[in-house]
């Protein structure tokens, strides 16, 4: 997402591009949005944080909101939190 304009403010360096690209791998192996990625993860035991029990979200429509509230329903494997 280089040609993203916000893209400077929001990473920092490789490692931050690095988790972009892997959120964007497996949003592409599963069919999931990049949003649903990262909420599933931050709800996985198994990610940096130990798994968070209340993400913030700020869906802008429904079609969001019901596309995050199904993170919680189907968990990433171990080895995707991890490359995550």
């Amino acid at each position: 997402r280089s040609a993203d304009p916000p893209g400077p403010r929001y990473y920092a360096g490789e490692a931050d591009l690095a988790v972009a690209a892997a959120v964007g791998q497996v949003a592409k192996e599963r069919g999931w949005s990049r949003a649903r990625v990262a909420c599933a993860w931050l709800l996985s035991p198994t990610s940096a944080g130990g798994g968070v029990t209340a993400p913030i979200v700020g869906p802008g429509s429904v079609e969001q909101l019901e596309d995050l509230a199904s993170a919680p329903d189907e968990a990433l494997s171990r080895d995707e939190a991890q490359r995550l």
